[in-house]
């Protein structure tokens, strides 16, 4: 496996990890959610679904670009999925 391939590989891997502990986190309700509750599920997940895609095209390209994590106070400096900086937000 070439280099470049094995690094997709591995920040595909790393994607699928982080959708799927954001889709566990996003759920803090019972397993199976009431039926009223489907579609903004259904929106949630599509959110997190395209922004998970737009991090791995960002990563395919060869530009910097910042990751803001809603999660913790962090702004993080990327170039090809590789964090290179991480800084705090404050306020």
């Amino acid at each position: 496996m070439t280099n470049h391939r094995c690094m997709r590989t591995c920040l595909a891997a790393i994607v699928l990890g982080a959708a799927g502990l954001a889709v566990a986190t996003c759920s803090k309700q019972e397993a199976a959610p009431a039926p009223s509750n489907l579609p903004a599920q259904a929106a949630r997940f599509q959110r997190v679904n395209s922004l998970l895609q737009r991090q791995i095209e960002l990563a395919d390209g060869k530009e910097f670009y910042l990751v803001l994590d809603p999660g913790a106070p962090d702004l993080t400096l990327m170039l090809s999925g590789a964090e290179l900086q991480r800084y705090p937000v404050i306020g």
